[in-house]
């Protein structure tokens, strides 16, 4: 049996981290999602991530947090953007952030996040966090759904940021799409679709932090991937790949997997 290590931080360590093995179906992981056990996890994990909001961390004064609702292109699913900015009525610089994990679970209201947008936000720039459809756990909105929901959601709010610039006084030709794991997944695939719809001109780059790419590991070339293996989280399965869409990791499809893209930077660089 593997070892799986354990997390040096803090504020994790109260959590366990098995080695988990290969399910044979979606449906069982949206069944363990569900239950009693999957349910306490969840509310235990956002217990956890609210310890970072706080204003020692990310102090708030100087700054507004609002919510938009606004409706989805694809299936008129509901998305919400909490945006973060300076107070006042400056044209502001826009990061359009995509919150992580696995594309499965977490939302832009968790505390860790709450407090990152305030970091941004003091830095003099309008910050827009939105959740989608989690493949797995709801976010803040209901529903929970394979590939390619969340990403259409990306999209769509994108899209909508940009059209509703003025409204929202950002400046529509300094917006980026930036997220972390999960978040820089959808990042890296975002750019990639906006460039096959002729809309990369929408925004001005792509950040894309610690992104979560591949739907495989251990990968071949990559030593981290076992040597590291275990401190946040046990990859060597097939169970992320099985909750956002098994067949497009089979595929190779690099809007959902994008380390199949042969060159991302190329293929999602400015026009």
């Amino acid at each position: 049996m593997r070892s799986v290590q354990t997390c040096p931080c803090p504020a994790f360590q109260h959590f366990d981290y098995p080695a988990f093995g290969d399910v044979g179906s979606r449906e069982y992981l949206l069944s363990k999602a569900n239950s009693d056990a999957g349910r306490i996890g969840a509310r235990g994990m956002a217990a956890c991530l609210n310890t970072f909001d706080n204003e020692q961390a990310a102090p708030s004064d100087g700054l507004v947090v609002s919510t938009l609702q606004i409706l989805s292109q694809s299936d008129e699913n509901e998305i919400n953007l909490m945006i973060t900015r300076p107070v006042g009525d400056e044209c502001l610089p826009c990061v359009y952030y995509i919150h992580g994990g696995g594309m499965q679970s977490l939302s832009c209201y968790d505390g860790n996040y709450k407090a990152w947008a305030r970091l941004i936000a003091a830095n003099g720039l309008a910050v827009i966090m939105m959740d989608f459809p989690n493949a797995l756990y709801p976010s803040s909105v209901p529903e929970v759904a394979p590939f390619p929901a969340g990403l259409d959601d990306c999209l769509s709010g994108v899209e909508w940021v940009r059209e509703n610039s003025a409204t929202l006084n950002i400046d529509p030709a300094r917006i980026i799409i930036t997220g972390e794991s999960g978040g820089g997944n959808l990042t890296f695939a975002a750019g990639m679709s906006l460039k096959q719809s002729g809309k990369l001109g929408i925004i001005a780059g792509l950040y894309a932090l610690c992104p979560y790419i591949a739907g495989r590991w251990p990968a071949e070339g990559c030593p981290s991937s076992i040597d590291n293996n275990g401190i946040l989280l046990d990859l060597h399965n097939n169970r992320r790949a099985m909750a956002y869409g098994i067949e497009h990791l089979h595929r190779r499809n690099p809007l959902a997997w994008p380390s199949f893209a042969a060159d991302i930077a190329n293929f999602c660089k400015s026009r």
